[in-house]
């Protein structure tokens, strides 16, 4: 791909600090790039430009050259990307604005760059079905330093991409900030998204299948559930049965649901996120998953800490290690639904974990019968009304609870038939153990 202008004009003290002198063959071939400008494009007309675009775009294509729209605004509605292009704006100035209550730009090429571009809908309730840009099979898709707002549908959709979206701002959005389905090879990284709708990245496959994507280092700020519902919606993160997806180090806070939710995900890994002000669970792995590592997240102020639950659905195989939670108050859309700190079910292993000032259990293992091999070892639960809770309901499998700390918690380790309480403080080694518990070498303090 042939050099910008924009990168040229940065790189041209450097040449001309060289000890070589540019030859006349380079000196000609310096300017990579032409203005949309040339082709009549026209900033702040209120007539529709559509077509100039088009022709400017086809004309730098085919001639290998980066587009550049001037700062400005552009009446652009329902334009089509069929070939390898770089457009190029001026970042806060060029905005490309529809009127017409549909998408600004429907991408089908591999090989597309936007750089710079500000993209704005009319917030008209006719936008809800639509996206501002949509990409549909287009590899190695970049799209960088945009802006997506005023929309009252989604702002990204990209259905089987892959490439890059990166340090783009997204707001006051109706629906979805970034929508991707079946994935090819996609990074979500480091943009910044407010004021949504409903989710703020949902990240999906059509069936249970690998997906690969890379959420991370996202700022994701004020999410709501104007749509209703009981977790679909409010969510910063979404995972749908798409696995081997990465969700690490976002920054994610005030959602009407949660921070990050896998639902039927394989294989997924949400590491070292920063989560507050939830009004649900923070962190859910729920459903058909198969295979998660919940490890290194922050937790402060919500509902729920972590769950990772649904083994009746076949959800199983998970590590919840080394997170801080926090404040946790119960509450959220079911006023009386007391505070769990981390709650899990299958084949889990809860480790090096700290949990903190939780209105109602720490750390709680099993529902009823759907309880299997848990391993809940080495953390430290303090200002709990409970630590931890282990279900001894009829049929519930194995549980080892060894080598945790409990400070300023009234009740150490209880056992529970679904609600009920049917133990002593195990912790404290004068009570009867249920057969499928193992309990050694806890502290109390």
């Amino acid at each position: 791909m042939d050099f910008s202008r924009r990168i040229f004009m940065s790189a041209a003290p450097v040449l001309a600090a060289g000890t070589v002198s540019a030859g006349p063959a380079l000196a000609a071939s310096a300017p990579a790039s032409l203005s949309a400008a040339e082709f009549g494009l026209k900033p702040n007309s209120t007539a529709d430009q559509s077509a100039t675009l088009s022709k400017a775009v086809a004309k730098a294509s085919e001639r290998g050259l980066a587009l550049l729209l001037p700062g400005g605004r552009y009446q652009i509605s329902d334009m089509r990307i069929d070939r390898p292009v770089v457009i190029q704006g001026v970042a806060g100035q060029t905005k490309l604005v529809t009127r017409k209550g549909t998408r600004i730009f429907t991408i089908e090429a591999t090989d597309v760059v936007l750089d710079g571009i500000g993209f704005e809908g009319s917030g008209d309730a006719a936008e809800r079905d639509a996206a501002l840009v949509a990409a549909q099979t287009s590899e190695r898709l970049t799209i960088v330093n945009c802006a997506f707002r005023n929309f009252a549908g989604s702002g990204l959709e990209l259905r089987q991409c892959s490439g890059r979206i990166a340090h783009n701002r997204i707001g006051d959005v109706g629906m979805t900030g970034i929508f991707a389905l079946d994935s090819t090879g996609l990074e979500i990284a480091s943009n910044h998204i407010t004021d949504i709708g409903n989710n703020a990245i949902q990240v999906w496959t059509s069936d249970q299948r690998q997906d690969g994507t890379i959420v991370t280092g996202n700022r994701i700020e004020r999410v709501r559930f104007d749509n209703g519902g009981t977790g679909q919606n409010g969510n910063g993160v979404v995972v749908f049965r798409a696995g081997n997806v990465t969700v690490s180090g976002n920054r994610i806070s005030d959602c009407a649901f949660s921070a990050i939710r896998n639902n039927s995900g394989r294989n997924c890994q949400i590491v070292n996120n920063s989560c507050s002000r939830l009004y649900e669970t923070a962190i859910y792995v729920e459903f058909a998953f198969d295979g998660a590592v919940v490890s290194g997240n922050l937790v402060e102020t919500a509902a729920t800490g972590i769950s990772i639950t649904n083994f009746n659905e076949g959800g199983r195989l998970a590590v919840c290690a080394n997170n801080v939670i926090r404040d946790i108050t119960g509450g959220g859309s079911q006023p009386d639904k007391r505070g769990l700190g981390i709650g899990v079910e299958a084949d889990t292993i809860v480790t090096g974990n700290v949990v903190e000032a939780v209105s109602h259990v720490g750390i709680t293992a099993g529902w009823g019968a759907y309880a299997r091999n848990i391993l809940i070892t080495g953390n430290l639960v303090r200002q709990c009304p409970t630590a931890i809770t282990l279900s001894v309901s009829k049929g519930a499998g194995a549980m080892t609870i060894s080598g945790n700390m409990i400070a300023q918690s009234p009740q150490g380790i209880i056992g529970m038939d679904y609600t009920n309480a049917v133990t002593g403080d195990l912790a404290l080694g004068d009570a009867i153990v249920p057969a499928n518990l193992k309990v050694s070498g806890n502290s109390v303090t």
